[in-house]
């Protein structure tokens, strides 16, 4: 028998609508939807790869103890058994999580958080302090709520967009631009008069599409956008935001901080013509409106919070958000825009949570430890047992070889994934979950930048002996006298009843993304309730005082000679390769580090720093800026981790992926 199913792609956060076909209960294909909303039938190389990823030789069939095969029972005893043990001895925080993207929509996501919250571990990591840190920082400096983002639709809005740091058509978009279909949808901005910057030391993909191209020294945008709201303020910006949204002072102090960056500083330090930056300031003056799109690697750089919040500063002096012909903001649901005025916000030099016992040094974030200090936590005694949910440490975290011997001091490593990757081959409890081919996914976003939320159904059952991953946790939470599905059981109900269920805790329009499915509902948005309903006071924090200060002592930064650029590909997602290819990918560099160097395409080089070194087959990129050294993160066997400090900047608690200096040479063969 031959079925369809409609169902949403996961695999980024564009969440593309897909159709499969199913054989006799067998994923032979899967092809764009085009009665999809927003991805009208696009989809790109991870997406289409889905049926050979999912029946590849790499998923994990069984349940494993200590790398044998055993029952779920066994397994599930065993692991708590374990757990309750460590707990008896050493506490709640000698039980850790670590969860990441790989099951964000999946019906396990909330109750593994809520597991580890009733067990009394405060013991939560994840990769928000690896790659947005800096954006939810900067957010909560400005608005006081650090998941309070604008959201840019080519559709509508600002007739200027500029990409910094962001390569959307590549990546499917990040915190406020998770878009479907971007090719198509930029071809409509540019269609409706619409320009387009990116400023990006690679020609990236959405480079190639863009009225303009400026290529900076990498970790220098700050300066860049200091000179923008230097230049702004003196002439272009909105008067009636700058007056009735912020304080009078705030504006003195900013303008008093971006002084200093004049055209001559900031052309000197960014490698940028000044020609090309003026033409910038005119564009901007000229649409009077302009979305600054950041992305990961704008936060990636060693000022990646000030370059975050001076984005959000010029893009509030020149009226560009929450105003009509501004960019919006999305809602979690009815009652963001209909309730009362928000009262919880953040303190104006940012919130703090605690921080691990093994690094008094460092505060936590928004309840979480920062991920780089897991193996403090181990190697100290704190951290003795660890479930993983979704995500890989060994290729996200900073010095993956600490990483990986601390992993392998546990008493209990518990990885709960579909596939069998590194990291579970190391688990003491390897648990096969199902993948989004298998699962019921809800879909909730809006602070993403998703302004559809969906409802995805699995296209198969769960193959081999894989359970949802709900089940998993709600299993584990049992044995542990804990109930983490409202009351529930994992043994009689089904994946769609318990992620309906979950789901209606989450969004208060539920119900109508339930009967839109895989197409969706649309959240609930407007123009004016950030301004009316969520600002402290009803204006915005132009000037924080902390990110006044590190703008202040950047003038005495050194940004000279080659500096890293981290990045991925089309046919991979931070360290999950979809999309088969052929061996490791190449380590970029321009043709100036090439003739410098003495270095040809194909050689193979080292790019070493403090830290340690990578090593890599060359390519030559002559689009790409004279300074750069582009790494794609995600590969074990040439982990851009390697040479990345792991002390974390203090006030994000994120490392530093992008901008750093590095050492270039040419490995002679043996």
């Amino acid at each position: 028998m031959v079925e369809t199913v409609r169902f949403n792609c996961e695999l980024c956060m564009a969440m593309c609508g897909m159709i499969a076909t199913v054989e006799d209960g067998r994923l032979v294909d899967v092809k764009g939807d085009r009665d999809h909303p927003t991805s009208a039938g696009y989809t790109c190389a991870k997406g289409r790869a889905l049926p050979e990823r999912h029946h590849g030789d790499g998923r994990l069939d069984f349940p494993r103890l200590r790398g044998e095969r055993v029952s779920w029972d066994t397994l599930l005893d065993d692991a708590t058994g374990e757990i309750q043990r460590l707990i008896a001895e050493g506490g709640p925080n000698s039980v850790a999580g670590y969860y990441a993207t790989g099951q964000a929509f999946s019906g396990g996501a909330y109750p593994m958080l809520d597991l580890l919250a009733q067990l009394g571990s405060n013991q939560v990591y994840s990769p928000m302090t690896l790659d947005v840190a800096p954006r939810l920082r900067a957010a909560e400096l400005v608005t006081g709520i650090p998941f309070l983002h604008p959201s840019w639709f080519p559709e509508e809005g600002p007739t200027l967009c500029v990409m910094l740091g962001t390569n959307p058509t590549t990546s499917g978009g990040w915190i406020g631009s998770a878009r479907a279909n971007m090719p198509q949808r930029l071809r409509g901005f540019r269609a409706r008069g619409g320009e387009l910057w990116v400023v990006d030391p690679r020609r990236s993909s959405s480079a190639k599409r863009a009225d303009r191209h400026l290529a900076p020294r990498p970790g220098t945008d700050h300066f860049l956008l200091a000179w923008l709201a230097r230049e702004l303020l003196d002439k272009g910006h909105d008067a009636h935001e700058v007056a009735s949204a912020c304080d009078p002072a705030d504006v003195e102090r900013l303008r008093a901080a971006v002084a200093p960056f004049t055209l001559e500083v900031v052309a000197e330090r960014t490698d940028l013509a000044a020609d090309d930056l003026i033409e910038l300031l005119a564009a901007i003056r000229r649409h009077g409106k302009v979305v600054l799109l950041g992305g990961t690697c704008l936060g990636f750089q060693p000022e990646g919070v000030v370059a975050e919040w001076l984005a959000l500063a010029v893009m509030i002096i020149t009226g560009s958000l929450d105003v009509e012909g501004g960019l919006k903001y999305l809602s979690a649901g009815h009652g963001m825009i209909d309730g009362p005025a928000f009262a919880y916000h953040a303190p104006e030099d940012g919130s703090a949570s605690p921080g691990p016992a093994s690094r008094p040094d460092l505060d936590g974030l928004l309840g979480q430890f920062p991920a780089v200090t897991l193996p403090d936590e181990i190697e100290s005694g704190q951290v003795r047992a660890l479930l993983v949910f979704g995500g890989n440490p060994l290729t996200s975290v900073p010095d993956p070889d600490r990483m990986r011997a601390a992993l392998a001091k546990l008493d209990v490593l518990v990885v709960i994934d579909p596939f069998d990757v590194e990291i579970t081959k190391m688990a003491t409890h390897a648990m096969p979950c199902a993948w989004v081919t298998e699962r019921t996914s809800f879909i909730h976003e809006p602070l993403q930048g998703l302004d559809r939320s969906y409802l995805s159904p699995p296209v198969v059952p769960p193959g081999g002996e894989r359970q949802q991953s709900w089940w998993i946790i709600a299993q584990l939470a049992r044995r542990l006298g804990k109930d983490v599905l409202d009351g529930l059981d994992p043994d009689t109900s089904d994946d769609d009843t318990v992620v309906r269920h979950l789901a209606r805790a989450r969004a208060d329009f539920a119900e109508e993304v339930f009967a839109g499915g895989s197409h969706g509902a649309a959240v609930p948005t407007g123009i004016g309730w950030v301004h009316e309903k969520m600002l402290p006071g009803g204006r915005w924090r132009l000037a924080p005082r902390v990110l006044l200060d590190r703008l202040t002592a950047a003038l005495d930064q050194e940004s000279g000679g080659l500096r890293l650029v981290a990045g991925r590909r089309m046919n991979s997602l931070n360290s999950r390769v979809y999309a088969l290819e052929d061996g490791t990918p190449p380590i970029v560099i321009s043709a100036a580090a090439a003739r410098d160097h003495a270095i040809s395409n194909g050689d193979r080089v080292r790019v070493s720093t403090a830290s340690g070194a990578v090593e890599g087959l060359v390519e030559v990129d002559a689009a790409l800026g004279d300074a750069a050294v582009y790494i794609n993160h995600g590969w074990l066997e040439q982990n851009v981790n390697r040479i990345i400090d792991r002390m974390p900047d203090r006030l994000t608690l994120q490392p530093v992926f992008t901008g750093i200096s590095v050492q270039l040479e040419r490995v002679d063969a043996q």
